[in-house]
């Protein structure tokens, strides 16, 4: 599945999300609850990046930063 997610022209949080809620995977319950995680916060609450990539590696992932050529890096955006 993520093979044919990664062959896609410009796949994103909405496709990682449908196969999240996805019958094969269940990862989470609807897509607002996908989504959240895919945002790495909820509400008003903010993840510090660090604490985001220690989070990530821990769970055996490989942490990215997405956009990296827009803005400082200092913003704290939703």
């Amino acid at each position: 599945d993520i093979t044919a997610l990664m062959a896609k022209t410009n796949p994103g949080k909405p496709h990682l999300a449908a196969l999240m809620i996805s019958d094969k995977y269940k990862y989470a319950k609807d897509w607002e609850e996908a989504m959240s995680y895919l945002n790495l916060h909820k509400g008003e609450e903010y993840i510090q990046p660090e604490r985001a990539i220690k989070a990530i590696s821990k769970a055996g992932g490989l942490p990215v930063l997405a956009h990296a050529v827009f803005g400082s890096g200092s913003q704290n955006l939703p």
